[in-house]
């Protein structure tokens, strides 16, 4: 199965997204209802900065990156993959088809996500018979 790659302005109904934030300060800018703001800041207490929402009809997920300030570029590009990994399990488990990243501090760190979306997608399916299990994910797009 091929992944789509592309650009746009803004997160479309029912897309799911990444939010890429560097402090607690940054979700209130995000359109939060109460109850998630209230999620979001029990799981921050307990020092978590991977967070998923399930809304239903999409998932949020929300990372928070300043605890990779103190890493190298190779290392903190390594960390933007293994995101990308995370989120591909979780669309592909709820049978999402369709993810957007959120703008990142550097371009690379979107690209990055994305290749780590993109090859943790990836499946040979040529010679398999059963098609059970086959991944949803086919459209990343990059604000």
């Amino acid at each position: 199965m091929e992944i789509q790659l592309t650009a746009q302005n803004k997160v479309l109904s029912g897309e799911s997204q990444l939010i890429l934030l560097n402090d607690d300060k940054e979700i209130k800018n995000h359109g939060f209802s109460k109850d998630e703001l209230a999620y979001i800041a029990k799981k921050r207490k307990k020092k978590e900065s991977y967070i998923l929402l399930n809304q239903l009809t999409h998932i949020t997920f929300v990372q928070f990156t300043s605890e990779w300030s103190t890493k190298t570029e190779a290392e903190v590009l390594e960390n933007y993959r293994t995101l990308g990994n995370k989120i591909c399990t979780a669309l592909n488990a709820h049978n999402y088809e369709t993810v957007c990243i959120g703008k990142a501090s550097k371009e690379e760190y979107s690209l990055a996500i994305a290749e780590g979306l993109a090859l943790s997608n990836y499946q040979f399916l040529k010679y398999k018979s059963d098609q059970t299990g086959k991944n949803t994910l086919t459209k990343i797009a990059i604000i």
